[in-house]
């Protein structure tokens, strides 16, 4: 049989294919405690959430100062203040009880609005420099009429019970999270992480650990793409590199299939000789071909059949560094989009301090990083073999497919990929 291929496509292409065929991935769901989430990141919500009660739950103050009845400062002027007897003094965490009409009560930030009042007034405009003691009587002093509900934030302001606080599909934001737990939910319907089946080919790869012979090189590209996986909330299955031999990639893949949602390889792809991907899947579904970026040209794409299971197969290529560039670019935003979390890296634009070639046509990825002066250096070349440069790098310059050359002092768009 012959080996699927495809035309050399654009990186926009790809990365839309791939994302495509990640987002079809049905994933079961799983109802969790709310606490789960603390060492469980980037889950996404499989149903709605309903509050079961208000947010803030109860009328509270704004600020540090004094609760008054409006009507009775309804008269204050700059040139004919009202003076009112501080009374009382509400912390957070004390219950609320009525105000009594012409008294003020001294009311501290989150702390509960006394029944009956509808401003407060802030220290800093009350003409005390500290707040009485309890059991203490002051005298507040308002020269203007604060508008109603000042700095007062009434219960249900933020959330209602009964509101939908976020809908099926939401990302579990940090923001998320809180309001839920503000709100008093307590558990949640979300959707299983992704998990990924992440096999490094090549019959010169040695584990950690393991015994080196002659021409064999130990595989940094497992550790590698582990970390940049799980970092993004993915679940990752590692059975251990595997030979350039068909047979035992199948073997790994079968043992697997059940239990992953998509398998990422690395190596194999290219067009020589031994290249194990391509030669083991390329007559099962999965096509390969070349991408118009540098590094990271080979790659390989599409379903593999597996039992009753059409399997997501990403193929990378494997020197390590145009695998992780790899991963960067297709992989890693498919899965976050997928996830309902926004797929980009945070972007910067700034000058370069040298000159740079780029081959017509493909889109360069350059590691660099930020001088003291706030410039963009380049970190070694653009070959793929140069993972020490990426280690060192904080950022990754994208130089689009029609520039070839860019000058000293030009302002470049890059990724930050550190933090």
């Amino acid at each position: 049989m012959t080996t699927a291929a495809f035309a050399r496509r654009s990186v926009t292409e790809h990365c839309r294919l791939v994302a495509e065929m990640v987002a079809a991935i049905e994933r079961p769901t799983a109802s969790v405690e709310l606490s789960a989430l603390e060492t469980d990141h980037y889950r996404t919500l499989a149903a709605d959430v309903i509050a079961p009660g208000h947010l803030p739950p109860f009328d509270n103050s704004q600020m540090d100062g004094f609760a008054v009845h409006r009507a009775d400062v309804v008269d204050a002027r700059p040139e004919h203040p009202v003076l009112l007897p501080v009374t009382g003094h509400i912390a957070a965490g004390d219950a609320a009880s009525a105000l009594p009409r012409g008294e003020a009560w001294a009311v501290m930030t989150g702390a509960p609005i006394p029944v009956g009042a509808d401003a407060v007034i802030p220290i800093e405009s009350s003409g005390l420099t500290a707040f009485p003691s309890r059991g203490e009587v002051a005298s507040l002093t308002v020269r203007e009429v604060p508008v109603a509900d000042a700095f007062v934030r009434r219960a249900g302001s933020d959330i209602r019970a009964g509101d939908v606080i976020a809908a099926a599909g939401a990302a579990l934001t940090p923001a998320l999270v809180g309001a839920l737990a503000s709100a008093g939910v307590r558990r949640l319907t979300v959707f299983r992480p992704f998990t990924v089946l992440l096999i490094a080919t090549g019959s010169e790869l040695r584990g950690q650990g393991e015994t080196a012979r002659p021409g064999s090189i130990l595989d940094a590209n497992t550790p590698a793409l582990t970390a940049l996986l799980t970092a993004i909330g993915v679940r990752v299955l590692t059975p251990g590199s595997v030979d350039d031999e068909p047979e035992q990639l199948l073997r790994a893949i079968d043992a697997h299939a059940h239990e992953v949602d998509l398998v990422v390889t690395a190596g194999g792809v290219s067009a020589g000789a031994h290249e194990v991907v391509r030669e083991a899947l390329g007559i099962r579904g999965v096509s390969f071909g070349s991408v118009a970026m540098q590094p990271g040209g080979p790659q390989g794409f599409g379903h593999l059949q597996v039992g009753t299971r059409r399997l997501p197969v990403v193929a990378l290529p494997g020197n390590p560094v145009s695998a992780l560039i790899s991963a960067e670019v297709f992989v890693r935003p498919a899965l976050l989009a997928a996830g309902g979390w926004w797929p980009g890296r945070p972007t910067v634009e700034a000058p370069i301090t040298e000159d740079a070639e780029s081959p017509a046509g493909r889109l360069q990825v350059r590691r660099a990083r930020f001088t003291a002066a706030g410039r963009i250096e380049f970190v070694g070349g653009p070959g793929s073999h140069l993972l020490g440069s990426f280690a060192r790098s904080d950022l990754l310059v994208l130089i689009p497919e029609s520039v070839t050359r860019l000058e000293a002092g030009e302002i470049v768009r890059a990724w930050r990929i550190n933090g």
